[in-house]
C-alpha cells in the first residue's frame, strides 16, 4: 500500500474529521508543521500529521498509519490462532500478532487494536463470522482493516456474500502458509 508523502491541507483535514478551516488554523499557530511549495501551496509531511494526531487523541487512520503491521486473528480453536501466529511471525517478525477467540471479542479488540488485517474464522459462538463483518463495516474506525475469511465453512455462495461485505479474500481451511500469506500482504504496510 502505498501513500503520499505529503498532504494537502483539505486532505489532512478530512484525515483527522474536521473542517479545512480548522486545519488552517493548525497550520497558521505553528501546531503541525508543513512547508509552502514555489506555487504558494501548503503541504504537510504525513509523519507530522500522525504525530500530532497521536498527541491530541486523534484516531489516525489506518491506510496513513506508518506503524508495525497489526494483525488480529479470530478463531474459536486456539490451535488455529496459535498455528496462524508462528506462520506470521515467521513471515512477518516485526508484525504485532493478536488472538481472540469469540466474534464478541472480535468486535472489541478491532476497535481496540484497530488491526490492519482480521483473519476471521466463519463459525464460532456468539457473533459469527458474517456478524463481525457486518458491524465492523459501520465502524467509520476500522474502514481501513482488511478482512481475511478462513473458513472451513466456505462455499461460492457465502464467499460472494462475504465479499458483498467488504471482505478482501477469502481462504478455504486448511491454506498453507503460501496461501495465507498471499492474501495478507496487500493489506499490510510496507515496513515489514
Amino acid at each position: 500500500m502505498s501513500q503520499p508523502d505529503r498532504l494537502s491541507p483539505q486532505q489532512a483535514a478530512e484525515l483527522c474529521g474536521v473542517s479545512r478551516s480548522t486545519l488552517l488554523r493548525w497550520l497558521h499557530e505553528g501546531q503541525i508543521p508543513h512547508t509552502i511549495t514555489g506555487g504558494g501551496w501548503r503541504r504537510i509531511e504525513v509523519r507530522d500529521l500522525v504525530s500530532f494526531m497521536r498527541a491530541h487523541g486523534i484516531p489516525v487512520p489506518l491506510d496513513i498509519d506508518p506503524g508495525p503491521p497489526r494483525i488480529l486473528l479470530v478463531d474459536d480453536e486456539p490451535s488455529v490462532t496459535r498455528a496462524l501466529r508462528r506462520i506470521l511471525k515467521r513471515r512477518l517478525p516485526v508484525a504485532e500478532v493478536h488472538e481472540v477467540h469469540d466474534g464478541f471479542s472480535a468486535g472489541l479488540a478491532a476497535l481496540e487494536l484497530l488491526p490492519h488485517v482480521m483473519v476471521l474464522d466463519l463459525r464460532m459462538p456468539g457473533a459469527d463470522g458474517v456478524e463481525v463483518c457486518v458491524r465492523m463495516r459501520q465502524q467509520p474506525r476500522l474502514r481501513g482493516t482488511a478482512v481475511v475469511v478462513l473458513s472451513g465453512h466456505l462455499d461460492d455462495a457465502m464467499e460472494s456474500e462475504l465479499m458483498a461485505l467488504g471482505v478482501h479474500a477469502c481462504l478455504r481451511k486448511p491454506a498453507n502458509a503460501d496461501q495465507l500469506m498471499q492474501a495478507l500482504l496487500p493489506w499490510v504496510p510496507e515496513t515489514v
